[in-house]
């Protein structure tokens, strides 16, 4: 924590302070190892739709289309994990891709 915080101070952002933090959103009903890692896919979920995003829609600078495109499939590749880990078929198809356009 003591080098994340001195990040976030090189860049001017606020630290991190444990004793004053509460739970993230949406985390309050994570009770077994099973929500943890449906929590994971959805984290995964909604980082990938971010990076495709960007790529399609959003970002103009090619050369961070570059880095976005390199992050993507990566994200990708975690929601496979995960769902494998919870015995789903990882479904790499069009229709994943589409998933990721609409939100």
């Amino acid at each position: 924590l003591a080098e994340l915080n001195n990040l976030l101070t090189n860049f001017d952002q606020s630290t991190i302070d444990v004793s004053t933090a509460s739970p993230a959103p949406g985390t309050s009903n994570v009770q077994n190892q099973t929500d943890i890692i449906e929590l994971a896919l959805d984290v995964e979920f909604q980082a990938a739709t971010f990076y495709f995003s960007g790529i399609v829609n959003q970002v103009k600078n090619s050369d961070v289309r570059k880095v976005f495109a390199n992050i993507m499939p990566v994200e990708v590749a975690h929601m496979v994990t995960y769902k494998s880990v919870l015995g789903r078929d990882p479904n790499i198809n069009a229709a994943l891709f589409e998933n990721l356009s609409m939100v």
